[in-house]
C-alpha cells in the first residue's frame, strides 16, 4: 500500500519530502483531519457555554430583582418592569430552543472523543514510525491512519444523531387536540 502521488491535496505532498519521508502523507492527512474538527469543536464547544451561562445569570440577576423593582415609586416603573419581564422571557426561549447546554456537553463530548482519537492515531503510528521493514512500515501507518478516520466519522456520526434525536416536536395528537383558531 502506498500513497498516490498523482493525487492533489495533503497526500500529494512534494516528491522531496515523499522520498524522505514515505509517512509524511499519512501524517498530514490525520494531523489535517484533526486538528480542524478539533479546533472547531473547540471553539463551538466555549459559545455554547458561554451563552449557556450568560442567559442563566441574566434570568436570575433580573428575576431577583423584580421584588425590588416593583417595590418602589419611580418615573417609568411600569416600563421597566414590562420591559424585564420580556428580557426574561426571551433569555428563557432562546435557551429552551438552542438548548445550549446540551449543545455545550454534546460538543464538548465530541471534542474530547477527536482529542482520545488523535491520542491512539499517535500510539499507532509511533508503531508504525519504529517498524523497520518499510512495506510493513507502510501498511501500519496506513492501517492507523484508517483507523483514525473511520473514529472521526463515527464520532460526527453520533454527534449528529444524538442532537437530532434530542430535537422535541410536537406529537401529531396534540396538534390535532388543539387546532389553531384565528
Amino acid at each position: 500500500m502506498s500513497i498516490d502521488r498523482r493525487r492533489s491535496g495533503v497526500l500529494a505532498g512534494s516528491q522531496k519530502a515523499a522520498s524522505e519521508d514515505p509517512l509524511q502523507g499519512y501524517r498530514a492527512l490525520a494531523e489535517a483531519s484533526v486538528n480542524k474538527l478539533r479546533d472547531q469543536y473547540d471553539w463551538r464547544a466555549k459559545w455554547h457555554r458561554r451563552l449557556f451561562r450568560f442567559s442563566g445569570i441574566l434570568v436570575i440577576v433580573i428575576s431577583a430583582s423584580l421584588p425590588l423593582l416593583a417595590g418602589f415609586s419611580y418615573p417609568g416603573k411600569n416600563l421597566i418592569i414590562a420591559a424585564s419581564g420580556v428580557i426574561i422571557a426571551t433569555a428563557t426561549a432562546l435557551r429552551t430552543f438552542y438548548q445550549w447546554d446540551q449543545m455545550w456537553a454534546l460538543l464538548r463530548r465530541t471534542h474530547f472523543g477527536l482529542i482520545e482519537a488523535n491520542n491512539q492515531w499517535k500510539l499507532a503510528f509511533g508503531r508504525a514510525e519504529a517498524t523497520a521493514d518499510p512495506v510493513q512500515r507502510e501498511q501500519l501507518a496506513f492501517a492507523a491512519t484508517e483507523a483514525l478516520l473511520a473514529k472521526i466519522e463515527a464520532l460526527r456520526s453520533a454527534e449528529t444523531e444524538k442532537f437530532f434525536s434530542s430535537l422535541a416536536f410536537p406529537e401529531e395528537t396534540t396538534l390535532a387536540r388543539r387546532p389553531f383558531h384565528p
